[in-house]
């Protein structure tokens, strides 16, 4: 017989990465990196030139976009 594991996190609600909404400037919410799948770069919040960034998918976070094989652009 095997020990039951208990896991005291939560299980995440969501996926990875998120497609824009209707307006590509807008964030969903809990995805704020903004990729570019043709540079392969990505930007994060507070980053020179987040706000001038067009995003063609979003991540939840700069790790998974790395992990996606997204360099940081700023």
């Amino acid at each position: 017989r095997h020990a039951r594991i208990v896991v005291d996190e939560p299980e995440p609600n969501g996926t990875a990465l998120h497609l824009p909404l209707d307006d590509p400037n807008e964030a969903p919410e809990g995805y704020p990196i903004k990729a570019d799948t043709k540079s392969g770069l990505y930007w994060a919040p507070g980053g020179t030139l987040y706000d001038d960034a067009r995003a063609e998918i979003w991540f939840v976070s700069e790790e998974l976009a790395r992990t996606n094989g997204f360099v940081r652009a700023n």
